[in-house]
């Protein structure tokens, strides 16, 4: 099945340093949100054109290349192998990685899907985070709300949050809770008139610890 074992040496270093540069841990996807992206791979940002997106793109279709090159047939089998291998592999890792060795924030996980954001007209803003601490031990952090502006005529939102920030969260070890935070916003700052309710999922925050920072 394997022609030529050189080429699929090449393809193993570059799909392991395609998967280094694009791991995403300890900051999430998230943390370089992109318009456009191949996979997980970024390749344009709010500020344009993303290089590190763009070389790891390239270095991971080398590998594809040098990976096919190297087989004489089940290309499109093992094709398909690879990429879910890319996309999955990484969060298999950091599972891991989560729940036997790391400690402090680096032990928590942020469930975003079912998390978001509620802002009422009447200056008043609600959140409902979903954390969860791997570890066996007590973890403590504080939140603070994160988002970027895509165009001119974009308004402020989750920042009206960090109002009232930073916020103090404590998880027990091994514990999974949705946590609420509720402050008074200035619904004027935002630019926007919000109407009555207007909610955001797919909350970005960044969280903090004596130990660094995430972005989540």
């Amino acid at each position: 099945m394997i022609k030529n074992r050189k080429y699929l040496y090449i393809a193993g270093i570059l799909f392991l340093i395609a998967m280094a540069i694009n791991f995403p841990f300890p900051h999430g996807y998230g943390e370089a949100v992109g318009q456009s992206s191949f996979f997980t791979i970024t390749l344009t940002t709010m500020h344009g054109v993303n290089s590190f997106g763009i070389i790891t793109l390239i270095i991971f279709l080398g590998s594809l290349y040098f990976f096919l090159s190297s087989l004489e047939k089940y290309h499109w089998r093992l094709l398909l192998a690879a990429l879910l291998l890319f996309t999955f592999l990484p969060l298999v890792l950091i599972s891991f990685y989560q729940n036997t060795l790391a400690k402090d924030i680096y032990a928590v996980s942020y469930d975003s899907t079912e998390s978001h954001c509620e802002f009422a007209q009447a200056g008043r803003g609600a959140c409902e985070l979903v954390f969860e601490n791997h570890s066996s031990e007590e973890v403590q952090f504080t939140i603070e709300f994160h988002e970027e502006y895509w165009f001119e005529e974009d308004f402020r939102s989750l920042s009206l949050m960090n109002n009232g920030a930073p916020y103090e969260v404590e998880l027990k070890g091994k514990e999974r809770r949705t946590v609420k935070i509720e402050t008074d916003i200035d619904s004027f700052a935002s630019g926007y008139d919000f109407g009555g309710e207007y909610i955001i999922y797919e909350i970005s925050l960044i969280i903090y610890s004596e130990q660094g920072h995430r972005r989540l």
